[in-house]
Order: structure tokens, then sequence, then C-alpha cells
């Protein structure tokens, strides 16, 4: 199995966490040097980063498990190459198709769709076109991400994860000291580091690929075979770029872009809710696979249930957590009470929201590992058909605060109810065990602790005192859910 799935979570999750602690505590002073309305392009350019993975066609996860699948021997060097070969030539044609689109969309979305107020009209237009740019190279990325990651070379990634961060977050204040805080010096160094990154992983990649014994063909054959599965998963993956996303690129049109900067600082903070989801499927997903394809389906379920519990406590544990202290969480970040009194809401409803949603993936993690996606699309495919329109009707009256209801209620659904469907079909009379013995008892801690902060315990009002309230009583709640899940994890079996 090559490195252990802790050693590999680990990796991801400390890469992860370090990435989004990086990202969100910077955003204060990208907020004080370029501005609120400035600020608002640096959400706009996140929200295009994840709209533009409509056009991956399910194409990542699927080289990640066929690479998890040559991995273990289930594939020749010679089947993997040429599955290879077809893909990059779908990613490649894909890149230029949305780079093109992007570009051409640029002026009608700077006359049209954006409000700017003091930001002038060619500083922006540049800068939604340098997005453009750097979000392809980041999409092209991914293809060679998925390799790296079935491949299980995951400890290696994390670390030019960390690199490539430094570089973004780091880097571009250093370009902005230098020569000046402008909306294009920013975005001309995000354009730097993607192409650098790029660069970097298509460099490691063919170093470590396998060789062909036979010359390859520039054919597209070889991604036949898995098509209905990468179209199962591009569906999948869709329906969730329009779940996290549609809310965000409705608001982006109806605010002034100085409101939605301040809506897009509060979704960053409550999105680092998913690290640990994003640190434990990246880890997961592939052992997941390989389990099924070796037929120990018993040690596989184990192991599903084992990390539910510890999602549970860390991820929707530290959502409660942010949800009862988002007040001084933002006002120790932002050092702004109008700020924290303003987003406080909308941070702690998006943060309990992130916290369903890392639960609500594990029945597509299992639905992955066997390689069966029939089940999520029809369920994506509903939840596209509620959350459109709640959202059209919702974020024109109450903004913000509308979404992020529609967005918790959705995802608390999704897990709940969508889930038992799932397990009914590929884990039958498990459901309800898994959302009580998995899921309810390895949060109850959090939510218990959570519950007696919000009714009894008053919040301080200072910047400091803040900082130090929320750093002691979220490493309270969220080290007595670890404690809790470790002692029954001594006294139970997972059977």
């Amino acid at each position: 199995m090559g490195i252990s799935l802790k050693a590999t979570f680990l990796a991801n999750t400390l890469s992860q966490v370090f990435v989004t602690a990086l990202a969100i505590l910077l955003v204060p002073v990208y907020l004080r040097w370029l501005g609120a309305e400035a600020y608002g392009l640096v959400g706009l350019f996140a929200t295009l980063q994840a709209w533009f993975n409509l056009l991956d066609m399910g194409l990542t996860p699927t080289l990640a498990r066929e690479s998890s699948r040559f991995h273990a021997g289930a594939m020749s060097a010679q089947a993997f190459r040429q599955l290879f070969r077809g893909m990059g030539l779908v990613f490649g044609g894909l890149a230029v198709l949305g780079a093109i689109l992007l570009w051409s969309l640029a002026p009608w979305a700077e006359a049209h769709w954006l409000q700017r107020q003091s930001l002038l009209a060619d500083e922006v237009l540049w800068a939604l076109r340098a997005m453009a740019m750097a979000v392809v190279l980041r999409w092209v990325a991914g293809l060679y991400r998925g390799f790296l990651t079935g491949t299980d070379r995951q400890v290696g990634l994390a670390a030019v994860t960390v690199v490539m961060a430094c570089v973004r977050y780091l880097g571009v204040l250093a370009a902005m000291a230098y020569w000046g805080a402008t909306v294009q010096v920013f975005f001309d160094f995000q354009l730097f580091a993607a192409l650098l990154e790029t660069l970097v992983l298509v460099i490691w990649t063919h170093a470590v690929l396998p060789a062909a014994p036979n010359p390859l063909a520039w054919s597209l054959r070889s991604v036949r075979p898995v098509l209905g599965m990468g179209l199962s998963l591009a569906f999948a993956s869709s329906v969730w770029v329009l779940v996290n996303q549609a809310d965000k690129l409705l608001l982006s049109g109806l605010l002034p872009l100085a409101d939605y900067g301040l809506f897009s600082l509060a979704v960053v903070l409550a999105s680092g809710v998913m690290v640990l989801s994003g640190a434990l499927s990246q880890a997961l997903m592939p052992r997941l696979a390989v389990l099924h394809a070796k037929g120990q389906s018993v040690e596989m379920m184990a192991l599903y249930r084992r990390s539910t519990r510890w999602m549970s406590a860390m991820g929707l544990g530290g959502a409660l957590t942010l949800a009862v202290l988002a007040e001084p969480v933002l006002l120790a970040w932002t050092g702004q009470h109008a700020i924290a009194g303003k987003m406080s809401g909308v941070l702690a409803l998006y943060a309990l929201g992130y916290g369903f949603a890392c639960l609500a993936a594990f029945p597509y993690y299992l639905q992955y590992a066997l390689g069966q996606m029939r089940l999520h699309v029809w369920g994506n495919a509903l939840m596209l058909l509620v959350l459109v329109p709640s959202v059209w009707l919702v974020a024109p009256i109450w903004g913000g605060l509308g979404t992020a209801i529609v967005w918790l209620i959705l995802n608390f659904c999704f897990g709940a109810f969508w889930g038992g469907v799932v397990h009914r079909r590929y884990w039958p009379g498990q459901h309800l065990r898994w959302l009580w013995r998995d899921i309810t008892l390895s949060s109850a801690p959090a939510l218990l602790g959570a519950i007696a902060l919000w009714l009894w315990l008053p919040l301080p009002q200072s910047r400091w005192g803040a900082l130090a309230w929320a750093v002691f009583a979220g490493g309270t709640l969220l080290g007595l859910n670890v404690l809790v899940l470790r002692w029954r994890e001594r006294t139970e079996e997972l059977a």
C-alpha cells in the first residue's frame, strides 16, 4: 500500500490547514491594501476557479481512480499511458476552449454584470482576463494532480502545495510592496504563480510516469472505456460547483463589489471547515478504491466508518465551534466591530452548511470506490432542481444571509435523507446506525459545548480578548471531541 493512510492524511491535512490558514490570515491584509471593492474581484477569482471545473467532465477524479487501479496492479503500463495521453488531449482542447470563452466574456462582465464604483473599467477588464488565464492554467494542473494523487505521491504533492501557496499568497504581497498595491499587480502575479505551479507539476509527472512498452497513439479511444464513469463524475462535480458557487456568482452581480467583498470575506473564513474534508477525501478515496479492487469489503467499510467518525468530530465539530464563535472570530480577524456584527450570521450559517457538506460527501466516496455513480447522479440532479430556484428567489431579497440559510438546509437534507437512499442500495440496514453512532455521537461533545457557550457565557468586545476567547473556547471544544472519540475507539469495535 506504500505510505500509510495516516501519514497521507496527516500530510494532506497539514498542507491544507497551512494553505487555508495562510489564505484566511492574509484576507484582512488584502482588504486593507486593495480596498473592499478590489477585494470583491479577488472573491470573484475564487468563484471563477470553481466554475471553470464545469469543463472538467469528470476527467480529474476518473484519472485519479484509474491511477489508483494502475498503482494496485489492475492495469498495464501500456494501457495507463495510453489513457493518460487521451485525457491529456481532452484537457488541452477544453483548456483552449475555456480560455477563449472567458477572454471573450470579460468585456460583457465588466460592463453589464459587475457593479463597480471607484475602480476603472480598464483595470477591471484586465483583472478579469488575467484571472481567466490563471484559472485555465490551474485547471490544467489538475490533470497532473490527479495522476500524482492516484499513484500515492500525496506527501510530496502536499509539499508542493505548501510551497506554491507561499508563492501565491506571500509573493503577491512582495510584488505589491515593490510595484504598488493595485488590481493589475495582484492579478499579474496570480497569473505568474499559476504558470509556475503548472510547470512544476508537468515536469514531476513526466519524470515518474511509467514507460510504455510500445509506441503510443494520438487517439481518444483509450478514454472511451472510462467515459461512463467520467460522465457520472462530471455531472456530480458540475452540480457540486453549482451547489457551492451559484449563490456566490449570483450575488456578484446583485451586490456592489464592496459589499460582495465583505460577503466573500465571511465565506472564505467559513470554508476553512472544508480543509479536513479535502485532505481526507484526497487520502481516503484512492484507498477505498484499492480495497474494493482487492475484494476487501469488510476492511473498506471499517475504514469508511472510522473516517466518518473523525470527520464528524473535527469537521462538524469545527463547524459548530465556528458558528457559535462567529462574531468574536470575525472581530479578532478583522479588528472591525461593524464587519463582525454585519457578517457574523452569514459566517455561522455557512460554517454549519460546510460542516454538513463534509459528511454528505461520504456516500459519494463509497459510490466512487464501487464505481457505481448512478444514485449520485440522481441525487445531485434533485439537489440542483431545489437549489437553483431557491437561490434565485432568496438572494435578491435577503442577500448573503438568505443564501446561507438555503445552503445550510440543503446540505443537511442531502446527507441525512439522500445518503440513506445510497446506503440502502450499497450498505443496507446501516444508515441510521451511521447517522447515530458515527456522526451524532462523534460530534455530540462539541454540540453540547457550543450550546453552553451560546447560552451562558458573555462574548468579549476587544480584538485581543476576542482572539484569546476564540482560541481557548474553540480549542477546548475540539479537544473534548477528540478525547471522547479516542475513548470510543478504544472501547468499541467497528464491524
